[in-house]
């Protein structure tokens, strides 16, 4: 899994679909900060709500990890698990 940027600076969880070489629009898509506003959000776009893709078959180990990248979001906004400095923006 991976967190990249939209081209609107949304990140989005990044994810192998299944089954593999489905031909699908939102095909890497697992989790997307969502531009839908909220009371809770935490001061900026991107924290009130999250999109959620279809189409994934997560192992074991790849739900820890999601687990993480949604923890994250809870506690700081951001599905990154590291936060971002100049290096990594």
């Amino acid at each position: 899994m991976q967190v990249i940027k939209t081209a609107r600076h949304f990140e989005v969880l990044e994810h192998p679909v299944y089954p593999p070489g489905a031909n699908l629009a939102s095909s890497t898509r697992l989790a997307q900060c969502s531009s839908a506003s909220g009371d809770d959000n935490l001061g900026r776009p991107g924290t009130s709500f999250l999109w959620l893709g279809e189409h994934h078959h997560l192992r074991r180990d790849e739900v820890r990890q999601l687990l993480a990248h949604l923890q994250a979001w809870l506690d700081t906004g951001s599905l990154n698990l590291k936060p971002e400095t100049k290096e990594n923006v």
